[in-house]
């Protein structure tokens, strides 16, 4: 048996923050629903098919849609720049605004929804229109409407309104997005929530994870990541002055070696490896979004990784979305989710339909092992 990655903390896991989840209205997702989701959900299926797509949205709803993570949605993709002046033109972000609707039929949905299945109360939603400003008494008002009518002022401006529930909607007009967007302490702010994209995480985001993680448990994991690729792996430590890892490097003090060398130096899969543990660590009790997981990474180490991502997100009580479009990546999954200790881990594969409507299908434990064995496609 595997030595545990973090000391076992007796407390009862908390309920998961998602146990089914909706997509309707997001790019290339008319209405996707996902009916019941595990601790470690892995998303398969065809380039295009909106696996991505299905991680934003649940990384957009944990945050409320606060500016900031539209922001970086937009930066993310490369719909807008990440420039922290007003460069940006309007139209530009009205059009990068635009994608993040649904078109069927020739025209654009105007609403997202996100949230629990059939949870109304629960339900964040997203609506595009316009916003005016106006005098209220001694205060001022802002009116939100889905569409440029007669009676808008002249000075009318391109809006998203974001509702949850009930509560009383927060109009985010287009030029709040431009430059730089902090964060705010009016948010309706749903799940922590921490995403590794396709291409790794930004320098910045090692810097600022690793500060959170070092000299605690957590340091653990992340050594323990590193150790299934070089067994030797004995230290780690991010040296420099600054926040970013401009001014910042990872280094790794390896067993043999007679100096610390820099993880850069140690290949692809050491570099994935340390981002996914690293967000995984600052994940605790919250959620944990990889997108293309496998990138990098050897096939001959991807059921290690996938044993230590089910163990830490256990012990951590994160729930983790991630995805990929490797059979070798299934196979490995496969494997390390078999037997009784992990039968909350589940895999679904989009599947697109005719007309392009895409829908969820589950594949239990004992399916993803048939089909590993027998090489089923299931991609």
């Amino acid at each position: 048996m595997a030595a545990p990655v973090l000391k076992d903390h007796p407390s009862v896991l908390a309920a998961l923050p998602f146990s089914s989840f909706r997509v309707a209205g997001f790019r290339g997702l008319r209405d996707l629903q996902i009916p019941e989701l595990g601790r470690v959900n892995l998303v398969v299926g065809m380039n295009n098919a909106g696996k991505s797509s299905l991680l934003e949205a649940i990384h957009l709803y944990a945050g409320g849609a606060i500016p900031a993570r539209i922001r970086s949605l937009l930066i993310t993709r490369e719909e807008i720049s990440d420039d922290h002046g007003s460069s940006v033109e309007l139209d530009a972000l009205d059009a990068a605004l635009g994608r993040l609707f649904h078109v069927t039929g020739g025209s654009r949905i105007s609403r997202i929804a996100l949230g629990p299945v059939g949870d109304r109360r629960s339900e964040l939603t997203i609506d595009r229109g316009w916003a005016t400003t106006y005098a209220e008494g001694d205060s001022v008002a802002t009116r939100f409407s889905p569409a440029l009518s007669d009676d808008l002022h002249a000075d009318s401006e391109r809006a998203l309104e974001v509702r949850l529930g009930e509560t009383r909607a927060r109009v985010i007009p287009d030029r709040r997005l431009l430059g730089r967007v902090t964060f705010d302490a009016a948010v309706m702010l749903r799940h922590p929530a921490n995403f590794v994209h396709a291409n790794g995480l930004s320098n910045d985001a090692v810097a600022n994870y690793w500060d959170r993680v070092a000299l605690t448990d957590e340091e653990d994991l992340v050594i323990a990541a590193l150790r299934i690729i070089a067994p030797g792996v004995e230290r780690i430590s991010v040296i420099g002055d600054g926040d970013g890892l401009a001014q910042r490097r990872v280094m790794v003090r390896v067993r043999g070696q007679d100096s610390p060398v820099p993880l850069r130096m140690m290949g692809d899969g050491m570099n994935r490896l340390f981002g996914i543990s690293l967000a995984l660590a600052i994940s605790r009790d919250g959620i944990l979004l990889v997108d293309e997981i496998e990138n990098g990474i050897h096939y001959s180490v991807q059921a290690e990784m996938w044993g230590l991502i089910l163990r830490a997100a256990t012990l951590l009580n994160v729930q983790v979305f991630a995805t990929t479009h490797s059979w070798d990546c299934i196979r490995a999954f496969a494997a390390a989710t078999a037997g009784a200790d992990h039968t909350g881990s589940m895999l679904y594969r989009l599947d697109t339909r005719i007309k392009g409507e895409v829908r969820a299908v589950r594949y239990t434990a004992d399916e993803v092992a048939i089909a590993a064995e027998q090489q089923i496609e299931v991609r």
